[in-house]
């Protein structure tokens, strides 16, 4: 199908819509939350051109960082109680690879014939899940998608929209630093500088963010990395009794993986392992060489995300006992 087509239809579905849910995957990095915030603009500028009279929701099975608060429509979003999906005639899944990231496998599994699914999102096509898939893997962000949406739909980008776009592109190209970087994510930058985003105050929110304790744990994780030369993998690992112990919360880690990797010459990839709780360990993985897709392993892990950025967890419990550690 057309890309235009796919415009088309995406709008033609929100016109038909009564109900729209919009969602993004667990654990929401900057493109997830910024994907939320800046579709949501979008809908509010359609309704302002009287096509569409609906309601939205914004859902995040998991507490998007306070850090992002700047962002439009971001106290919108719901994470702290179960929604009824059953009330939704439309669900916009946003930046996720893998339906299971979503959280809402089941309720997506028991959808109805009157329920629609459309799927905007930048990573590889892991499994077809939606009515309409607008995909595209060389997209630096999901936000990038959402402006051309923008475009097609003949939309302004206000202030606010350009903030939550830019915000996107910034976070998941690593402050333009990772390989996948591109012509059109430059350009788009420049262009949500031109509708008034506000570049300085992205980069501070999102990367000149950390409290005492956070850079206490940032420095535990660079104390304890190791390397092992026969993967060639740059790791750290952390146990929850550990992590309790530094005092800080898991937003505190958030950008840690991504600046271990840029700034290690060794190696072709980070992994950070960590104990969410006393049964789940999550892991981080990243790598800024062409050659590595660090989504293939994260995929093998029942995992997610793009070549150079991806995460997974998995069930189990971190042990450490004179100073080796094991999962159980």
């Amino acid at each position: 199908m057309p890309k235009e087509n796919i415009y088309q239809n995406i709008l033609n579905r929100i016109i038909k819509s009564n109900n729209i849910l919009l969602v993004s995957h667990q654990n929401p990095d900057g493109d997830a939350i910024s994907s939320l915030c800046a579709f949501a603009e979008l809908l509010e500028q359609i309704k302002t051109k009287s096509i569409w009279v609906g309601k939205y929701s914004l859902y995040c099975q998991d507490k998007p960082a306070k850090y992002f608060d700047y962002l439009p429509n971001f106290e919108k979003i719901i994470s702290d109680k179960k929604i009824n999906f059953s009330d939704f005639d439309l669900m916009i899944s946003l930046d996720c690879g893998d339906i299971k990231r979503t959280g809402l496998v089941e309720e997506i599994n028991h959808k109805t014939d009157n329920q629609f699914i459309i799927d905007i999102d930048h990573h590889p096509l892991i499994e077809k899940f939606a009515d309409i898939t607008l995909k595209d893997k060389l997209a630096i962000s999901t936000t990038q998608i959402i402006y051309r949406i923008f475009k097609n739909f003949h939309l302004t980008i206000n202030k606010e929209a350009a903030n939550a776009i830019l915000t996107g592109i910034i976070t998941d190209s690593g402050n333009f630093l990772y390989p996948a970087t591109n012509k059109e994510a430059l350009t788009t930058a420049s262009k949500m500088l031109s509708y008034g985003a506000d570049l300085p105050y992205i980069i501070k929110q999102t990367s000149k963010n950390k409290s005492i304790s956070a850079m206490r744990a940032w420095g535990w994780i660079m104390a304890n990395l190791n390397y092992n030369k026969t993967y060639e993998i740059i790791f750290s690992i952390i146990t929850k009794k550990e992590f309790d112990s530094l005092g800080a919360s898991w937003d505190d880690l958030e950008g840690i993986v991504n600046f271990l990797g840029n700034v290690i010459q060794e190696g072709k990839m980070t992994l950070l392992l960590r104990q969410e709780n006393n049964e789940i360990i999550k892991g981080s993985l990243r790598s800024n060489k062409k050659e590595i897709d660090v989504s293939k392993l994260a995929n093998v892990l029942m995992g997610g995300g793009h070549k150079y950025a991806a995460g997974f967890s998995i069930n189990g419990k971190i042990e450490k006992t004179n100073n080796i550690y094991k999962i159980i």
